[in-house]
Formats: structure tokens, sequence, C-alpha cells
């Protein structure tokens, strides 16, 4: 009998060590669940935050940048021409680069025309402010050798008001040479300012020479399609021939002006003919070898943004 006690007795034992091991995993459990629970219940979606830039923070930003430019409005240019065999006669402009002119397109959008002189191009840019609140650029054109060489130039930068398109900028310049040669040089650029400062340049058309019957015809039919207008020859040929730009023939504001001419233009104006003379002579002192940039007059910037 004694034999078979003990044996009972350690199996009684063991099933109490199993069963407590057993009971403490089971008490464990709860705990866990609680942890993962409030580990759960912390647990928060991050927030989005946005913080959008009232009219006068644009406002603020845009003019901190103008005055951050350099302006050209009242300053004077330099034109020289010079002569290769290959190119003909080119201009040499001497200038500061700047910012000629600005106009706002509602609150949202700046547009700014820059002069550069090292290139002769005129940069068009619209700029907008980002959600930092820094002005970014949006849209760009650029038109290359914008001054031309003559005697007499006058740009005027307006606006043109177009059934079809947001906002549109009008650029119409006009140059005449009569003491080195003789012949007038006429360009029109459009270039649509779009709501949100994409800028758009659709037309651009030009016409050189003289004497010609009905001259303007061509860059009058491709205005008129473009603009949806219907200007006539006589208004076409006081442009072109008579240096009345079409927006100084319907009182339209002129946003900026370049304006040049030459001292042999001055001379020849005074019917000083020699002297005008003497100083284009010296362009074709030699058709078949370079010339050297000569010195041809001074130039004017003009803004109305400024005032």
């Amino acid at each position: 009998m004694k034999k078979r006690i003990l044996p009972l007795m350690m199996t009684a034992v063991l099933a109490a060590g199993f069963v407590a091991c057993g009971n403490n995993a089971t008490e464990e459990q709860p705990a866990t669940s609680q942890t993962q629970t409030e580990e759960n219940t912390n647990t928060e979606e991050p927030k989005e935050t946005t913080s959008e830039l009232s009219a006068d923070d644009k406002a603020a930003a845009f003019q901190a940048y103008l005055d951050s430019q350099k302006k050209l409005d009242g300053k004077t240019f330099k034109l020289s021409g010079g002569y290769n065999p290959n190119e003909g006669i080119y201009p040499v402009v001497e200038a500061e680069d700047g910012l000629l002119y600005w106009e706002y397109v509602g609150s949202d959008v700046l547009v700014t025309v820059d002069y550069m002189s090292g290139n002769n191009n005129l940069n068009i840019n619209s700029w907008t402010v980002g959600d930092s609140g820094e002005v970014e650029l949006t849209s760009s054109v650029n038109l290359e050798e914008f001054i031309s060489f003559n005697d007499d130039i006058n740009i005027d930068f307006s606006s043109l008001s177009l059934t079809d398109k947001d906002n549109v900028m009008m650029i119409e310049s006009r140059g005449m040479a009569y003491t080195y040669a003789d012949g007038v040089d006429y360009h029109i650029t459009l270039i649509e300012i779009k709501n949100d400062g994409v800028l758009d340049k659709f037309y651009e058309d030009n016409l050189a020479g003289s004497g010609d019957e009905d001259i303007t015809a061509d860059i009058r039919a491709s205005f008129n399609k473009a603009s949806g207008q219907e200007y006539s020859k006589d208004t076409f040929e006081d442009a072109f021939y008579n240096g009345n730009l079409l927006t100084e023939q319907e009182n339209r504001p002129v946003l900026a002006n370049i304006s040049f001419k030459s001292d042999s233009g001055k001379l020849a104006d005074n019917n000083d003919w020699d002297g005008a003379s003497a100083i284009a002579s010296k362009l074709y002192e030699n058709m078949d070898k370079p010339v050297d940039p000569i010195y041809w007059g001074e130039g004017n910037f003009k803004a109305e943004s400024y005032k």
C-alpha cells in the first residue's frame, strides 16, 4: 500500500502545479488587452491645417518684390550701330537692366515687363504668391532683339479689350530710317494674360518697307482677324507712314513708352543733311569689312506705373 500512495501524491502535486500555472496565464491576458485598448484610444489622426493668404498679404508680397527691383522710368539708353558684311547693320544698346513697368490682374497676379540690354531682350513675366507668402514665377514670354536700329523709334505698351480673351497686352512699335536708308519698320505683338497668370503670345506680325501700294494690307488683315477689329487702310497707313500709332489714335492709356531719336536724325530734322550724312557715312566706310559700333543717339524709358 505504501508504494502506491507515493505516486498518487506526486500526481496530485503535479496536477496542482499545472492548475496554478494555468490560472496565472488566464489572469495576465486581460491586462494585455487593456494596454492595447489604451493605445488604440490614444492614437489620433493628424489634423490638416490650411492657411489661405489674404488679399492684403498678397499685395504686401507683390509690393515687396516691386520695391526690390531696379526701375527704368526716367532712365536713358544709348544706341549704337555696327556693320557686318554678312548681317548688315545691327544695334548695340547700352542701358541699365531693369523693370520698365508692371500691371495687376485682379489681386492674385502681377505682370512685370523687364528690359535686358545685354541681349536686347524684353521679358514679360507673370507672378503669383505661393502658400509660403513668397512671390513665384508663373509664366514668361521673351521678345528678342527688341530695340531695332533706326533714326526714329516709338514703342507703346497698352492694353486691348477683346471679348474672347481675359486680358490683352498690346506692344506696338514703329522705327523709321531716313539718314542712312529709307523705310519704316512696324511691329505689333498681342499677349493674353489669363486670369490664372498664364501668358500666351497669340499674335505677332511686322511690316517693313516704303512706298508700296496698300503696303499695310497683309498686316492689317492679320491684326483684324486676331483682334476681331475692322481697322481701315487709312488708319493703318496713318500708323505706318505718319507714326500715329493705333494706341494713340484711339486715345487708349499708354502704360509705358520707349522713344529714340538719332543724332543724325536731329541734324536732318534741322535741314543739316551734310552733318547727318557725315555721321551716317561712317557705317559704310568699307562695305567689305566689319565696322565697329558707332554711337547713334540717346533714347528714353517712360512708364505710367510709377505715377
